[in-house]
């Protein structure tokens, strides 16, 4: 089953998104699928970025040995692991607001 997920949003002014929790979810995603918005503005490269938990120490989410990065107009699906945060990460300030839309896919028993 599909959900609608709180977008990430980097801020101008900022480099960096607010976390998403996954902590706080009563359910149990097994996806996410971020769509990325039509330019990065001056941001150049948008990476996403996982932690144990919202406080935690967030590294660069890799697949391949290479970091997960997001390219502009498109969308990414990634698999859920066990981590407990996630937030994406601009190489510098976009200059604007970019908003990324999330949503994910249920983990479904039985």
């Amino acid at each position: 089953m599909s959900l609608r997920l709180p977008d990430l949003t980097i801020s101008s002014g900022q480099t960096s998104s607010n976390t998403f929790n996954f902590t706080k979810l009563y359910r149990s995603i097994k996806s996410i699928y971020i769509t990325s918005p039509a330019s990065f503005g001056t941001g150049g490269t948008i990476t996403v970025y996982t932690a144990a938990s919202p406080t935690g120490t967030f590294v660069p989410l890799q697949s391949g040995g290479a970091d997960v990065t997001l390219t502009a107009s498109k969308g990414i699906e990634i698999t859920v692991a066990a981590w407990g945060a996630l937030k994406i990460v601009a190489a510098s300030d976009p200059g604007t607001n970019l908003v990324f839309e999330v949503s994910g896919t249920e983990e479904m028993y039985g």
